[in-house]
């Protein structure tokens, strides 16, 4: 059995230390058995780091519209056995089974707080200033705080395309980002900022390698990179290569990426020739007046965006009949913060 102090050992190597906060990815049973379970693994993780962020995304929340928004790499109106089984969002909702046992004792520590998005929720331990700087329109903002911080990526016994960071990465090079549906108790969100396929990353890999630390706990290699290298290093890569860490799957969301970058070079392209063929135009010796642009207050900028946009949903999706609140307002629900964190008290359950 792999012990606490064979964690405490091959954290050090990986280059873990107190002046490091981390956001962990793992699969505890590509380790071995753990005397202790995932919370061995935390215990570990806290002996050593300045701090703990781990994503307990809930996709049980998401729902599918009738209608929605045009090249979002989603089927409107396919989803209505899906909403059927969708849950309400709530802040103590257990995190999604494919993030692993870790993220759960994560969430269930007794000093953990967590982030109020319904569908991609950080919990964190002494983390509150990253969790409060998630909003509704940029889910991945904890992640730059980290990196601000002198943060890592921590994987155990997994590769990058679980490394959540990638996608801050992506929304930071300007890649198109998606929109989704939760289902909350006060109403269908939209949740803007969804992030792409992930199945591409390990690609990138060798971007990094000069920088990663690896080390070995029972069967699973431990790798630690920093993160601020690596979004600027992936940043770069894709603001270079647009098509970048694309999957050959077939996903929607790449293959909509791909669309978008393909029309955008089209355009570039019937720009470029029709400035070629242009007849040169006399420069005017003395320059026009110009006008100053008014800077806009961030409430104005909020009032000028559009009231009608919310998708038409099934209306056969139920109000959950404990909420207290009326459904929130389509103008409530487009910029909203999401600085609430929750304690949680529940003694987890068995370790995967």
């Amino acid at each position: 059995m792999i012990s606490f102090r064979e964690f405490v050992q091959a954290f050090r190597q990986a280059g873990l230390s107190s002046e490091h906060p981390v956001i962990v990815h793992a699969s505890l049973s590509s380790v071995g058995e753990i005397r202790g379970g995932a919370e061995t693994v935390l215990g570990a993780l806290l002996s050593i780091s300045r701090g703990v962020l781990a994503p307990t995304f809930t996709y049980k929340t998401m729902i599918v519209p009738e209608v929605g928004p045009e090249h979002n790499a989603m089927q409107y109106g396919t989803g209505k056995d899906q909403n059927r089984m969708a849950e309400f969002f709530r802040p103590d909702m257990p995190s999604d089974p494919l993030m692993g046992a870790l993220p759960e004792a994560v969430r269930c520590h007794p000093n953990a707080h967590r982030s109020n998005h319904p569908i991609l929720s950080f919990a964190g331990i002494n983390l509150d200033d990253a969790l409060q700087a998630q909003t509704i329109e940029d889910p991945f903002a904890p992640i730059g705080v980290l990196a601000a911080q002198g943060g890592l990526v921590l994987l155990i016994g997994v590769d990058h395309t679980v490394n959540t960071s990638l996608h801050y990465a992506e929304r930071l090079a300007g890649r198109k980002q998606f929109v989704r549906w939760a289902l909350t108790p006060q109403g269908v969100r939209e949740c803007p900022g969804f992030s792409g396929c992930s199945d591409g990353f390990e690609q990138a890999a060798v971007e990094w390698a000069p920088f990663t630390r690896v080390a070995q706990v029972g069967g699973a290699a431990v790798r630690a990179i920093p993160l601020a290298p690596m979004l600027e290093a992936i940043t770069s890569m894709i603001r270079r290569q647009p098509l970048a860490l694309l999957c050959s799957k077939g996903a929607e969301r790449c293959e909509e990426v791909a669309r978008q970058e393909a029309a955008r070079q089209e355009v570039a392209g019937l720009e470029v020739a029709g400035a070629a063929g242009a007849t040169p135009v006399e420069t005017p010796t003395a320059a026009p007046e110009t006008q100053a642009v008014e800077m806009l207050e961030p409430k104005e900028m909020a009032d000028m965006a559009p009231a009608d946009d919310m998708p038409e949903i099934d209306e056969n999706i139920e109000q959950d009949p404990a909420a207290e609140t009326p459904p929130a307002s389509k103008e409530a629900r487009k910029t909203r913060p999401l600085p609430e964190l929750h304690d949680y008290d529940e003694t987890p359950g068995e370790s995967n």
